[in-house]
């Protein structure tokens, strides 16, 4: 529980066509397989991406002093397949759509997202936006 004046933070990815990395995998996936795959329903991964809904829901939610800011963020990979590793393996959701997938599916969205990450090596490593959304709120004081 949060107490008056005590002050709440978190980030969220950006939307995929400011995160390059995610924007990639999820592209392969529209193009190459299926996000119907049986998942229960769940909440839009990108909803606090953007700041006017971030600020709505917080401000709803009765905290003030709210800031919304973008912070620039850059995953530096040694390899084309690291991305899509980290997805697969690092991930809830993203994860269980691509373990879903039929093989050959999952073969061809893998060659997808490798060709979208070899746009961004240069000098033996991979350097793929992958900016965030941070926002800060402080309860007020005279919260019940």
């Amino acid at each position: 529980m949060l107490r008056r004046a005590g002050r709440v933070a978190f980030t969220v990815r950006d939307v995929p066509q400011e995160a390059k990395g995610l924007g990639a995998v999820y592209g392969a996936i529209q193009r190459h397989g299926s996000l119907n795959i049986g998942l229960p329903a769940g909440p839009n991964f990108f909803l606090f991406s953007d700041p006017k809904q971030c600020e709505q829901s917080l401000a709803g939610a009765g905290f003030e002093a709210i800031s919304i800011s973008k912070v620039p963020q850059i995953w530096e990979l040694p390899d084309a397949d690291d991305l899509f590793e980290a997805v697969l393996n690092a991930t809830v959701r993203a994860a269980a759509t691509l373990k879903a997938q039929r093989p050959e599916a999952l073969k061809a969205i893998r060659e997808s997202v490798r060709q979208a990450v070899a746009e961004y090596a240069s000098g033996g490593v991979h350097r793929i936006p992958m900016p965030a959304v941070l926002a800060t709120a402080v309860k007020p004081r005279s919260a019940l």
